[in-house]
């Protein structure tokens, strides 16, 4: 009898709770394209709605939707400033500023967020610095930060951990 309950009330158990369901996978994705040409860096982050979600709330300390009906009017904001704070680019030794152009849910899942950045006027460079703490102070002791970076024909990818800064040279 106790098998066709759980049957039963699994699904509804499953509806109430999915909010507060772990996913074993905590990662970012950041894509880096240096376009010489225009002399433009973008910069493309990938975030879990639901993790970027929870980091916000513990920074705001207030509940804070992301690409939904009842999303918060201070969301944008709030990612930004995030971000800012979190995602750190030195370029030979200076200290880059990032400038939001956007964001929209990922097509292909629902559960993710892409926000876009650039850097204009970049000059040719050799090292870039990343240091990129995406929900690592804030949620996951496992989180991990990849980013890939592209430039001069080149594409070089590292995983940030334990809110390490790697250093990618591009000769």
């Amino acid at each position: 009898m106790y098998w066709i309950y759980l049957l039963i009330s699994a699904p509804f158990l499953m509806l109430q709770t999915n909010s507060q369901v772990e996913h074993p996978i905590h990662e970012t994705r950041t894509e880096i394209h240096y376009k010489e040409k225009a002399k433009r860096l973008e910069i493309a982050v990938r975030i879990l709605t639901d993790d970027l979600e929870e980091a916000l709330k513990k920074e705001y300390k207030e509940a804070i939707e992301i690409g939904t009906d009842n999303e918060h009017p201070k969301a944008e904001e709030y990612i930004l400033s995030y971000i800012n704070k979190q995602l750190k680019l030195e370029i030979d030794e200076k200290n880059i500023e990032l400038e939001f152009i956007g964001r929209e849910v990922d097509e292909q899942d629902d559960f993710a967020l892409w926000t876009y950045l650039k850097v204009d006027n970049l000059k040719r460079w050799k090292v870039m610095q990343i240091k990129n703490t995406l929900l690592m102070s804030d949620y996951h002791r496992h989180q991990e930060n990849i980013v890939t970076v592209n430039a001069y024909g080149k594409s070089k990818k590292v995983t940030l951990r334990n809110n390490k800064y790697k250093k990618v040279v591009m000769k």
